[in-house]
């Protein structure tokens, strides 16, 4: 529109029917419809105004266990078709200051309900988040900002089985950043040099520093360097939740998985190193190797065997409480070259090897198959490996294919897979014609698990599909 002000909105909706399904339980047929609009205001060089909203509702199914502890039964698995609804309003000023120094101003409040068979859960998040960033003499580029944080949440009981405590509250989060970019070696050798300093209810102060080399000896060649702490905090999930199930019903014994209210934040140090050049302008490499220190991994404590009267009758608990007992490292390296064979093809490709070596603090704290060393280390596949080819045809057409091959994850109990893809487009005028293919190798293959030895995994299909886009310059 005139006088700097621009805007637009927006409305979508889809409806997804289910994955493939080994026992043939297709639960995971799902919808979702959203809305929401953006407005931004700029009348000179100075100032800009951004606004935004979006709100959203949809379905979201799942299996879960209908048991109940009174009187003690171990129920048996149903599907519980999860409604999701929400949205959230963000805005945000930026100033120019001057030439060399400017300020940015976010304010950000977003609402989320969930509601199902097992639990009612609402949240609302207000977030603040200032930054400046300006020039310090000829050589310092030093950056600082604070972010303020707070979310009250409801959870509402429904089964027996699962629960938060406590169910209402309110969480804070307090964060202030510091970073100096320092030309050592104009546009040659630089050095980066910040941390994180956060505040949060479960584990209180956390800091994150880094420090990173940034070295181009000439143009198109760059080597870099760095050194990161960074933690994943607690929450509520690891200090407050409780599961229980029913082991026997005569006589009666319970198993509970239950939140640490002790629990630390999980810590990685990662040291990482990369070079990146190009190559007469036709071929581009880009190779990266890295080392990473892991702290405090979530694991399981020691059983502590209870007995509860409540709820009738009484009975026996088997409680196994959230601990930070496995630590380790990975090591890894990935590369990815790029290749225009002429102007009209491109080709581009990755491979990444990844190793893991985990350790328990203590002996209890291997003893499950969701927080153990052996998913750890399983979960992530050692070899991955992709290519992509780009070709631009005469007339405006346009012709994609894409293959990957990523090794085995016994953590998940699946084996390796490979698959391919295809696209041909079409571009004339204010039109875009495609047709795309995914997972074209096979009618279905597994990629992940679902972190319960108990549900079988869910494949993923082969899938053809047509997209038409039509764009309206004025």
């Amino acid at each position: 529109m005139n006088d700097g002000l621009s805007y637009r909105v927006y409305a979508k909706g889809f409806s997804r029917d289910h994955e493939f399904h080994v026992d043939g339980n297709n639960f995971d047929d799902w919808q979702q419809e959203r809305g929401g609009f953006r407005m931004d205001y700029g009348r000179n060089d100075r100032d800009d105004y951004t606004l935004e909203g979006d709100i959203y509702s949809g379905d979201s199914p799942r299996i879960v266990s209908n048991g109940t502890l009174t009187p003690p039964n171990p129920g048996q698995q149903v599907i519980s078709d999860d409604h999701l609804s929400g949205g959230n309003l963000l805005a945000r000023w930026r100033r120019a200051v001057s030439d060399d120094s400017n300020i940015y101003l976010q304010a950000y409040f977003d609402r989320t309900v969930r509601t199902g068979m097992q639990f009612d859960d609402a949240r609302n998040t207000f977030d603040i988040d200032f930054l400046h960033r300006l020039k310090v003499g000829n050589r310092n580029t030093f950056s600082y900002g604070a972010g303020l944080r707070w979310s009250p949440y409801h959870f509402g009981q429904i089964s027996q089985l699962v629960n938060i405590t406590p169910n209402f509250g309110t969480n804070h989060f307090y964060s202030i950043f510091l970073q100096d970019e320092i030309a050592l070696l104009p546009k040659r050798l630089s050095v980066t040099l910040g941390t994180k300093l956060e505040h949060n209810d479960f584990s209180g102060f956390d800091a994150q520093p880094t420090a990173r080399l940034l070295y181009t000896p000439k143009d198109h060649m760059t080597f870099w360097a760095a050194v990161t702490r960074a933690v994943t905090t607690p929450s509520l999930l690891e200090e407050g939740f409780n599961l229980t199930g029913v082991a026997s019903v005569t006589p009666p014994i319970f198993i509970r998985v239950s939140g640490n209210r002790n629990f630390q934040s999980e810590t990685l140090t990662g040291f990482e190193g990369g070079y990146r050049q190009l190559f007469k302008k036709s071929v581009y490499l880009d190779l990266a190797v890295f080392h990473n220190i892991y702290r405090d991994l979530q694991s399981f404590g020691t059983p502590v065997v209870e007995t509860e009267t409540t709820p009738a009758p009484t009975h026996t608990v088997l409680d196994i409480p959230y601990a930070n007992g496995i630590g380790g490292a990975t090591d890894g390296f990935e590369i990815a070259p790029t290749w225009n064979p002429t102007h009209w093809w491109r080709l581009a490709g990755s491979y990444a090897y990844v190793t893991a070596g985990l350790h328990a603090a203590g002996g209890a704290a291997d003893i499950s198959s969701t927080g153990s060393i052996s998913t750890y280390e399983g979960s992530t596949p050692k070899h991955q490996f992709d290519i992509r080819s780009y070709i631009t045809l005469p007339h405006g057409f346009e012709l994609d294919q894409s293959y990957r091959y990523y090794s085995a994850i016994p953590g998940q109990s699946l084996g390796a897979y490979q698959t391919a893809g295809a696209r041909i487009g079409w571009n004339f005028r204010d039109l875009q014609l495609s047709i795309d293919g995914e997972n074209l190798l096979q009618p279905q293959h597994f990629e992940w698990g679902t972190g319960d030895p108990n549900q079988v995994p869910i494949g993923i299909r082969r899938a053809v599909y047509g997209r038409i886009v039509w764009t309206r310059h004025r």
